[in-house]
């Protein structure tokens, strides 16, 4: 229809979806419930308008959020993405994105079910309450690159301690609370390690 109208050209198509569906990969049917990547993990497909397709490499490989989507359109139509909306404009560069923009952070709290994740290229961590009626595991580990249906989960306390730090850092800026560095202390290394994920905009006044 769109080319019937001669409108093809010129649209831009998004084909996507909100959440996926469990077939008893984890041992449950139905979605809402879980954060393994068969819940989180969802198609995204786009058809770009004539003229304006992206011409950078790599603009298809990594990892790509759904709170991307909205930025990508308005930086297509050119008009200005608002002050505080999340997500980046996916016809950046993977490689060239910070690294809290390399990052899928997922919460959910559905039918006493509360769990959060932090999912990273090659790896994962999934929170979830004690006693939930899903009977998930508390803390689940996953090495995503090598396991990719998370079948098995170790444990790796440094790994795990580290994307937890990621995990609340996201969560911070969600939240809207900016991780200011003239009001922490901090040492100038630590400093940097934030500026680099994009939470702190300086750190010269810590040298």
């Amino acid at each position: 229809k769109l080319d019937a109208l001669g409108l093809y050209d010129d649209t831009v198509i998004v084909v996507t979806a909100d959440h996926g569906e469990e077939f008893n990969e984890h041992g449950g049917f139905w979605h809402g419930l879980t954060l393994y990547e068969e819940q989180i993990h969802v198609p995204l497909l786009i058809k770009w308008a004539k003229g304006h397709e992206p011409d950078a490499p790599g603009i298809d490989s990594g990892i790509a959020r759904l709170l991307d989507v909205g930025p990508t359109l308005l930086g297509v139509t050119g008009i200005t993405v608002p002050e505080g909306m999340q997500g980046v404009d996916l016809r950046e560069p993977f490689s060239t994105r910070l690294e809290k923009d390399q990052q899928v952070y997922s919460e959910e709290d559905h039918e006493g079910n509360v769990l959060w994740s932090l999912r990273t290229e090659d790896e994962k961590l999934i929170v979830a309450n004690a006693g939930n009626p899903r009977g998930l595991p508390e803390r689940a580990y996953f090495d995503i690159s090598g396991d990719p249906l998370e079948r098995d989960a170790f444990d790796d306390p440094d790994a795990e301690a580290r994307l937890e730090e990621m995990a609340e850092l996201q969560l911070q800026a969600a939240q809207g609370i900016a991780v200011e560095a003239e009001e922490a202390e901090m040492t100038f290394e630590r400093c940097e390690q934030l500026r680099m994920l994009g939470y702190v905009e300086d750190c010269s006044h810590l040298r």
